[in-house]
Formats: C-alpha cells, sequence, structure tokens
C-alpha cells in the first residue's frame, strides 16, 4: 500500500512528467508484441472474484526474449531511443512490472499510441525506479496498446530492465 501511495504520488506531482521524445519527434510506430486475447472464462473468473465494482487485473506473463522484438532508433538531434509497444485485446488500461531496473541519468516512459489529443504518459522512471530497488510497477496507462520508450542518458545501446509481466485490466 505503501508503494502505491509514493507511486501515485510521484505521477501527481506537476513538472515531473515530461513528453517522451519520440512523441515529439512525431516517430512512429515501433514495433508491436501482440499477446492473444483473453479467453472469456479468464475474464469472467476475475470478474466473479472481484469484491468491489471497479478494474481488476489479470498478470500476464511476458518472455524474456520479448525486450529483442523493440528497436533502437535514432531521432533529429542525435538522440536515441529505445521502443517496444505491447497490445493485449481488450484491456481496459495496463501496467509494467519492472525488474532489474536501473537507467541511471537515462529516462523511461510508457505512453498510448499517439493518435487524436495528447495520448496518456507514465513516468519518466529513472534511476533504479520510484522504490530505488529496481523493482517496480508504472502507472497505469489506460489503453489496451502502450509503448515502452527508453532514452539512455549516453550511448548505451541495451535496455537496463526486465519485464517479466504485465497487468492486464478488466472493467466490472
Amino acid at each position: 500500500m505503501k508503494r502505491l501511495a509514493m507511486a501515485l504520488a510521484i505521477s501527481l506531482v506537476p513538472g515531473l512528467s515530461q513528453t517522451p521524445p519520440s512523441l515529439e519527434a512525431k516517430a512512429g510506430k515501433p514495433k508491436f508484441l501482440k499477446l492473444q486475447p483473453l479467453e472469456e472464462k479468464q475474464i469472467d473468473a476475475v470478474k466473479a472474484q472481484a469484491a468491489e465494482p471497479r478494474a481488476e487485473g489479470i498478470h500476464r506473463p511476458i518472455e524474456v526474449r520479448s525486450l529483442d522484438k523493440g528497436e533502437w532508433k535514432k531521432l533529429s538531434g542525435g538522440v536515441n531511443i529505445w521502443r517496444l509497444g505491447i497490445d493485449s485485446p481488450g484491456a481496459a488500461g495496463l501496467r509494467v512490472h519492472f525488474s532489474g531496473f536501473d537507467a541511471g541519468a537515462g529516462k523511461l516512459w510508457l505512453h498510448a499510441q499517439a493518435g487524436q489529443g495528447k495520448p496518456e504518459v507514465a513516468g519518466p522512471y529513472s534511476g533504479k525506479g520510484p522504490y530505488k530497488d529496481g523493482d517496480f510497477w508504472s502507472d497505469v496507462v489506460f489503453s489496451s496498446s502502450i509503448i515502452i520508450e527508453y532514452q539512455p542518458a549516453g550511448s548505451a545501446r541495451k535496455v537496463p530492465f526486465r519485464i517479466p509481466e504485465i497487468s492486464h485490466l478488466i472493467r466490472r
């Protein structure tokens, strides 16, 4: 509970949110990891267990090698970014579990694909994450498809984190 309160407080502090470089540069879509849709029985089981009428989630494992699908891109001005999209059909929102997170002065964002209006953005996350231990869940991005965007502080070409799972939120 303490971690959730801290994450919410960090995400609500004005000035901490920044626009990810790919949105400013209108960089287009990255490669996407497309998960299979959930089966109705999985969704019904979550809804049946829910104690309150709110969004509930199903944790969906992400294969270790899935990060290999992400791609590096050099934007105008020489800014290097790594991006990977994740699509979980039917989700009301997505959260990402990061482990081994050690971005140093680099920054990581999650956002919905740019379209009409300003997309919802979570982050930036840096250092060892909000709890300074390298393990955390991102804020929710209310979309069934998200983009994970990492901008290293220097010329690094390796992502400094793992994604063991995501949370696929289901509206009741």
